[in-house]
């Protein structure tokens, strides 16, 4: 009897935007915080500039997966022009899988 082993190659890169250069293009995009004890991923779901706010405003509304001590959830922010974010950037490459 055999086993089979599967690895995947992973990488995380974390990069700062600022609110006022984000756009349509970042729905779909993983951003993380600390809640607690733990790391929390979360994805972006929706991004809507609210033109009525004369700073600048940005409504995004984040998944957030679960953690051992919390149920996933779904939470809109408001995002200031002038407020920096940090985005993770998961790649992963399924062609480095091996299996023995």
């Amino acid at each position: 009897m055999s086993s089979a082993v599967f690895a995947l190659a992973c990488g995380i890169r974390a990069c700062t935007v600022a609110g006022r250069d984000l756009n349509p293009s970042f729905v779909g995009k993983f951003v993380g915080r600390h809640n607690g004890r733990y790391d929390q991923l979360g994805k972006i779901v929706d991004l809507v500039p609210l033109i009525t706010d004369p700073r600048g405003l940005w409504q995004a509304t984040i998944m957030w997966g679960e953690t051992p001590t919390e149920r996933s959830s779904v939470q809109k922010l408001m995002v200031p022009f002038g407020t920096t974010i940090e985005f993770l950037e998961i790649a992963v490459d399924a062609k480095a899988g091996t299996a023995s």
